[in-house]
């Protein structure tokens, strides 16, 4: 009985949680039509988050310039998939199956509705669970989705054991910080949340530093605080501020 109602409990929270982030990304002006998230990551230079959209295209492009280099069959986990559009340009990749997972119906409907590939599939579950037998993926991406996760080592140690041999995790367009840039962001955050009237988002956003990863012997495949994109920055050229961290199955 006791179970049973943990399990309720943990369901409405996913739900509230859902709920809550669908209503923030409404407010933001985040929620996409069909057509245009078939777009994505393209908006049009009216939409309100158009230089954001111009530099994940960026991130995109890079990552899968890369694994086309890997020349070799890929099953790849993106985890946090939300509407889906990263997820099937993983899948335009020759030689690969591709998972989203994510704990958000309401995306992964919307995903279902308009990717459809053979080697490509959408899922709603919790990374945390026995979802996958252990040595699942080769690949693991997680794309604007690691300030969701509260426990970064937690999420790492559960990402290794559903990766094969020398399998990697690919973090992007997630925001790091420097150690202590994190605490006044915490607070410029829950001020943002609460002028936008939903001020209990603040507890599902996560801060994670680079300290947070110095455990691991990772590879910074793009470092946004590099002295080349410190002199983009000077003489006004876009730079993304996404770090792209790479950390594979043996150095974890």
């Amino acid at each position: 009985m006791q179970v049973e109602m943990n399990q309720t409990d943990i369901s409405q929270q996913r739900k509230s949680f859902e709920n809550l982030y669908i209503k923030v990304r409404e407010l933001e002006g985040r929620i996409f039509s069909d057509n245009e998230v078939k777009e994505l990551p393209h908006v049009s230079r009216n939409n309100p988050h158009y230089r954001e959209w111009y530099l994940r295209a960026q991130t995109s492009e890079r990552i899968l310039a890369y694994l086309k280099t890997l020349k070799m069959p890929l099953k790849i986990l993106d985890l946090g998939c939300g509407n889906g559009w990263f997820t099937a340009k993983l899948a335009n990749l020759d030689q690969v199956e591709v998972l989203g997972l994510d704990i958000n119906s309401r995306e992964l409907e919307q995903a279902n509705r308009v990717f459809q590939l053979p080697n490509l599939r959408f899922d709603y579950g919790d990374i945390f669970k026995d979802i996958f037998p252990e040595q699942s993926f080769n690949i693991c991406t997680i794309n604007s989705a690691m300030q969701y996760f509260p426990d970064l080592n937690k999420l790492l140690n559960r990402l290794n054991y559903f990766l094969a041999e020398k399998g990697e995790i690919h973090i992007l367009d997630s925001l790091v910080y420097l150690p202590y840039q994190v605490q006044s962001t915490k607070e410029r955050s829950r001020f943002y949340y609460r002028e936008l009237g939903v001020e209990e988002m603040a507890d599902h956003y996560f801060y994670h530093s680079f300290d947070d990863f110095r455990k691991y012997s990772y590879d910074l495949f793009y470092n946004p605080l590099s002295l080349k994109n410190n002199l983009k920055k000077l003489i006004g050229l876009k730079v993304s501020p996404f770090p792209w961290i790479k950390i594979t199955k043996s150095e974890l």
